[in-house]
């Protein structure tokens, strides 16, 4: 896989200035979330720890997000195309795997949590088992590395813009 973006250096300095205060404001909210539901106790209901469950996941994704940008070398000049620095293909790699892999997981920890409420609000059951919280959350770990494996087959992880993740060759 090319190392190369099809961004100058220029947007690319941009991207990632407001990548990386979106990442922060993520970051921050989530971590706020969970000194909330932590310092006040209010994980021993159900409903606090579901949430709890998603501001993990949505910390997870913010810091995921925001170590993206750190292989991309943005020193050159305005009109250079950016690209990853020297050494730094495996590290983009890797955490473009994670980014996936993180993202996967948040998206289908939503979906838990919207079936929960669902099950709770339509059918009226009540899931209160130790054991059914402790599978849905295994299940969120475990599930995205049925898919975020795949771009290895190919090596398509690495730079696309900015971000290290799932590679894109934008020549074509």
């Amino acid at each position: 896989m090319d190392n190369n973006s099809c961004l100058t250096v220029h947007e690319g300095r941009i991207y990632i200035v407001i990548n990386s205060l979106f990442a922060s404001l993520g970051s921050l909210a989530n971590l706020a979330t969970i000194i909330l539901i932590l310092w006040t106790k209010a994980y021993k209901k159900h409903v606090h720890r579901l949430t709890l469950y998603l501001a993990v996941f949505g910390l997870c994704f913010s810091l995921a997000v925001g170590f993206e940008v750190v292989p991309v070398d943005a020193n050159g000049s305005n009109n250079d195309t950016l690209k990853v620095r020297e050494g730094w293909n495996d590290a983009c790699t890797a955490i473009g795997f994670v980014a996936q892999h993180i993202g996967l997981s948040r998206s289908l920890a939503v979906l838990l949590v919207c079936f929960y409420v669902f099950l709770l609000a339509i059918c009226q059951v009540k899931l209160k088992q130790r054991f059914y919280e402790a599978a849905g959350v295994t299940s969120v770990v475990v599930i995205p590395s049925l898919l975020s494996w795949v771009p290895f087959i190919n090596h398509t992880y690495g730079l696309t813009g900015v971000w290290c993740w799932i590679g894109d060759d934008c020549a074509a």
